[in-house]
């Protein structure tokens, strides 16, 4: 890897991050190039520490032991032996060192007044977070933030500090080799309150269709994806929306048309504690729609609803026209209780995104609509139960716990006792 493939891997990661925290992402770049001599030193291969990060009180992870050059009175260098952090990943790495820098404290007690970095937050001056990491003895050499400066001036690393969520996210997927896609999407049917809108139950099928659509559309395109919206919203019946639907989705030279639907004929407004469920219908198996038809069914079911798997439609006008593979998504039924109840556009939204890209957006938030709330049930209403999966004195441990569980693709959040 060279140094501007090192710098293309490491700076969009570091952004993502720092936005994270509020830093500035330039003063980190610089130091996770020369801190491991652009990957190749010792403690980047051995312990995928990138950033020079020693064990402190705070730390409760792996370690690695290795001499290095320490000069604290500003003159002479001296040899010693310490202990620093180790990683699973350089990834880990990234993080770690933004909890170090974001959190780190002066005392024991970790009293959060007492952050050692505290000036770094909302800084956006890399000269003067630069002189604020040598006050702080992040680095004992006396030309540490001379350091920091010349890298960020060398490598024009301060273009990265402007750099927003999505950019950072297509930068990785282009280093990184994933070929973007260009994808079409459209909500089924016309608006509510016009000839040949969807069906109507507890929830809306236009209305929703057109919510999740909206977000797919924004996640897709986070990650770096070209995305159409060919949503109809003046057909003049049924055969006309499909009609102009379909010749917007051609209108693109797209790898794959997705249309969001929403299902009915459960009958079962009361709910009886199952969910009916979500299907995704194909033209066909061997349509290249099919491998993201199964794994959006999938998501749908690690979120709680009944995987209802891919059929095969060869009688639907929208899967039989257009030129690119097709998918028609029915995310749940109108008509069901347990289905509506358990669905939140947002939610919908990730998994189709996750199911066609098997990524999802870094940070995505839990919807307003699915916020959690202790509830005592009464009546005829069911128990709610949670599961924890763990409980932790050190919120660093909490926080690392979180991010592989977030990496798994599980939906988590911390919460203090």
């Amino acid at each position: 890897m060279t140094e501007r493939e090192y710098i293309e891997w490491l700076a969009p990661r570091v952004v993502l991050d720092s936005l994270m925290r509020n830093l500035l992402p330039s003063p980190r770049i610089s130091q996770g190039c020369f801190e491991p001599a652009f990957g190749t030193s010792e403690l980047a291969i051995k312990a995928n520490n990138l950033f020079g990060v020693k064990v402190n009180d705070q730390w409760h992870g792996a370690f690695y032991n290795k001499i290095s050059g320490e000069c604290y009175d500003g003159i002479n260098y001296v040899s010693q032996a310490s202990d620093f952090q180790a990683y699973d990943s350089w990834e880990d790495s990234i993080y770690w060192q933004g909890e170090y820098l974001e959190n780190r404290c002066t005392t024991r007690k970790y009293h959060p007044e007492l952050k050692h970095y505290a000036e770094l937050i909302g800084n956006r001056d890399y000269k003067d977070c630069a002189q604020i990491l040598q006050e702080k003895n992040y680095g004992t050499s006396p030309e540490y933030a001379k350091r920091v400066i010349d890298y960020i001036e060398k490598y024009d690393l301060a273009k990265y500090d402007s750099m927003t969520k999505e950019e950072a996210l297509a930068m990785i997927r282009k280093e990184s080799g994933e070929g973007t896609m260009i994808i079409n999407v459209h909500a089924g049917h016309n608006p509510d309150g016009k000839v040949a809108c969807g069906a109507v139950g507890l929830i809306r099928e236009s209305t929703e269709a057109r919510r999740v659509k909206d977000e797919v559309i924004s996640q897709l395109r986070q990650l770096g994806h070209t995305v159409y919206d060919c949503t109809c919203e003046n057909g003049t019946g049924q055969s006309d929306v499909l009609k102009k639907i379909v010749a917007k989705c051609n209108a693109h030279k797209a790898d794959l048309d997705v249309s969001i639907h929403f299902n009915s004929g459960a009958k079962d407004q009361k709910g009886n504690g199952k969910t009916t469920g979500t299907e995704v219908l194909v033209y066909s198996n061997t349509s290249k729609a099919f491998t993201h038809a199964k794994n959006v069914c999938m998501a749908f079911e690690e979120i709680g609803f009944k995987n209802r798997g891919v059929k095969i439609r060869t009688n639907l006008y929208f899967l039989k026209h257009t030129d690119a593979p097709a998918m028609l998504v029915e995310v749940c039924f109108v008509d069901d209780k347990d289905d509506v109840e358990r669905y939140n556009y947002k939610d919908a939204a990730e998994a189709i995104v996750y199911g066609i890209t098997r990524q999802r957006v870094q940070g995505q938030q839990e919807s307003d609509e699915k916020d959690e709330v202790e509830e005592t049930p009464t009546g005829d209403e069911k128990p709610l139960y949670r599961v924890q999966v763990g409980a932790y004195g050190v919120k660093a441990n909490a926080e690392a716990m979180k991010k592989k569980l977030k990496a798994a693709g599980f939906d988590c959040f911390i919460t203090q006792a």
